[in-house]
């Protein structure tokens, strides 16, 4: 009983890590996404180890940075779902260092503005959540 319950113990943290994709990195994502009434959406999306996550949305021209949290989970093999409790999840695809969104069928997007929607590790120069002083 005490091998099968030291075994049981051993093999957690194994579990915990089958549970997030080779491919994705946690850590923290930037980026700056387009916005219909204003310049853009500055977006900090942090993937912590305990499959949460913090994202933050800063949109340009405004004073409030909104924050939302929630778990997230890997489906297909590269689709990182972020699980909202209000709201339709949000889907990114799972890249080399990088997010790209996608709408809620899992879809790219093929407008001219397709590039914008990615989230990459790498903090842009410039990179804000405040307004400019």
């Amino acid at each position: 009983m005490k091998k099968t319950a030291f075994f049981l113990l051993l093999s957690l943290p194994l579990l915990f890590a089958c549970n997030t994709n080779e491919k994705l990195k946690l850590g923290t994502y930037y980026g700056q996404i387009p916005c219909a009434d204003c310049p853009g959406i500055n977006v900090q999306l942090e993937l912590k180890e305990d499959q949460t996550y913090l994202v933050k949305n800063f949109y340009l021209g405004e004073n409030d940075v909104f924050e939302e949290q929630g778990s997230f989970k890997i489906q297909a093999d590269s689709i990182l779902v972020l699980e909202k409790t209000d709201d339709e999840n949000q889907l990114y695809l799972i890249e080399k260092n990088e997010l790209t969104m996608l709408d809620s069928k899992g879809k790219k997007s093929d407008s001219k503005l397709a590039d914008f929607y990615k989230l990459k590790m790498e903090k842009p120069e410039g990179f804000t959540l405040s307004p400019k002083e």
